[in-house]
């Protein structure tokens, strides 16, 4: 069998960080090379998972802040459901989630030409511009709640709300 090489770009967030880790797992034990592009913060822990990691410079004016910005846009934090849904929203249209956007794209850009991938495995609820005309086939994963892409689904909540479907009430 021949040996794959995957680059995996994810949404800057252990949750989605980790669930590319759990879902290519038995891909990374069937002998396949598998490459996260991320930041340096990520690097330890998915290290230690067996995964190599590509880390890509980020802009000199962001830090690594993630958990910052999350708090300070009010998306976490002391809220109710639908405070916290209207907050998620507004992240995620927000200059700062932009920014992160532009950065992984950059980051899978530099990273293609190094490790000719056979596949990029995304985690994200967009596509950046760099996997789209890769021309690389790749499989788009979204991890944080399915209930943010279904609509109008009887008796299901808003997506992100956290609000019990009709049948938990």
């Amino acid at each position: 069998m021949k040996q794959l090489t995957i680059l995996v770009s994810a949404t800057i967030g252990w949750g989605h960080i980790l669930a590319c880790a759990g879902a290519l797992e038995q891909v990374l034990a069937r002998g396949h090379r598998v490459i996260f592009v991320t930041r340096e913060s990520f690097r330890t822990n998915l290290e230690a998972l067996g995964y190599e990691v590509f880390v890509y410079q980020l802009n000199n004016a962001k830090k690594e802040r993630f958990s910052e910005d999350l708090l300070k846009t009010k998306v976490v934090g002391s809220l109710t459901p639908l405070e916290s849904m209207l907050n998620v929203i507004t992240f995620l249209n927000s200059p700062m989630r932009i920014g992160d956007v532009e950065e992984q794209d950059q980051g899978v850009r530099e990273a293609i030409p190094l490790f000719s991938p056979d596949l990029i495995y995304r985690d994200g609820n967009d596509l950046p511009p760099s996997i789209h005309y890769s021309g690389i086939p790749w499989v788009r994963n979204i991890c944080p709640t399915p209930l943010y892409y279904t609509v109008d689904n009887e008796g299901l909540p808003p997506g992100g709300s956290g609000l019990p479907s009709d049948g938990d009430q």
